[in-house]
C-alpha cells in the first residue's frame, strides 16, 4: 500500500507540466455511510447511516486531461457491536482522522466538468468511547474490556470517487462541488478480534473491515499562477 501511495504522490505532481495551472483551496462537508462486514463467522453484519465528514484539501488542475491533490479530514464513526432484544444497540464511537493523496482525470461538459480520480490514504484513530444507542438518543458508558479496543492505528484505505463542479471552475472565483466516493479499508478494524461484554460475563467477539460510501459537498477558492 506504501508503494503505490508514493506512485500517486508522482502522478500528483506529474500532472504540473503545462503552463496554465489553477490550484484550490477548499472545505468539504457531507455524510458517509458504513457496512461492517463481520469477519468472525455467525455474526452479523452492521451499516451505519449519516456519520459526518469533513475536510480541507489542496489540489492542482491543468490544461492537460489530469488533476491531483492532498488533502486531510475527520470522520466520525459508530461502530455497531450487538443488539439487544430491546432493540437497544451497544457499539463504540471512534474519531478518526485521516490523510490522502489524489489523481485523477478531468473529463468536461457543456455545464459540468467530471473529476473522477483514485486516492490512496491513512487514517488514525484518535480517540473512543463505549455507547448504547436506545432509538434517537444515545448515552456513553463505562466497559471493563475498553483498554482493549485498540483500533489499528494507521489503517489504509484505498477510495476511487467523482467530483463533480460547474465548467467554469477554472476562474478565479469560488465554486461548489459535490463529490460521490467508495472507500474500503483492506486491514480490519482492530489490531485483533475483541470480547465485548454485552451483559455480566455475557461475550461477544467481533472484528470488521470497512466499506463506506460517501456523499460530501464542497466550497473552493481557486488561484491562477
Amino acid at each position: 500500500m506504501t508503494k503505490y501511495f508514493f506512485i500517486l504522490i508522482v502522478l500528483f505532481f506529474s500532472a504540473a507540466m503545462n503552463a496554465q495551472v489553477t490550484h484550490s483551496l477548499g472545505i468539504t462537508a457531507g455524510i458517509s455511510n458504513v457496512f461492517y462486514k463481520s469477519d468472525i463467522k455467525g455474526n452479523k453484519n452492521f451499516v451505519s447511516i449519516f456519520s459526518p465528514t469533513i475536510s480541507a484539501e489542496y489540489s492542482k488542475h491543468n490544461d492537460n486531461v489530469f488533476w491531483g491533490g492532498a488533502g486531510f479530514g475527520f470522520t466520525l464513526r459508530q461502530v455497531p457491536f450487538y443488539v439487544f432484544p430491546t432493540g437497544q444497540k451497544a457499539g463504540m464511537n471512534i474519531a478518526e482522522i485521516w490523510l490522502r493523496a489524489r489523481a485523477g482525470l478531468k473529463i468536461e461538459r457543456s455545464f459540468t466538468t467530471h473529476l473522477p480520480y483514485l486516492s490512496l490514504g491513512f487514517a488514525h484513530h484518535a480517540d473512543r468511547e463505549s455507547f448504547i444507542k436506545d432509538g434517537n438518543s444515545s448515552f456513553t458508558y463505562l466497559n471493563n474490556l475498553d483498554s482493549n479496543y485498540t483500533a489499528t492505528n494507521f489503517h489504509p484505505f484505498i477510495e476511487i470517487g467523482n467530483k463533480i463542479i460547474n465548467s467554469t471552475f477554472r476562474d478565479e472565483k469560488r465554486n461548489v462541488s459535490f463529490t460521490f466516493a467508495l472507500r474500503y479499508y483492506p486491514v480490519a478494524l482492530f489490531k485483533s478480534p475483541i470480547q465485548f461484554e454485552y451483559d455480566f460475563q455475557q461475550f461477544k467477539t467481533v472484528q470488521y473491515h470497512i466499506i463506506e460510501f460517501s456523499i460530501i459537498a464542497g466550497l473552493q477558492r481557486n488561484f491562477h499562477k
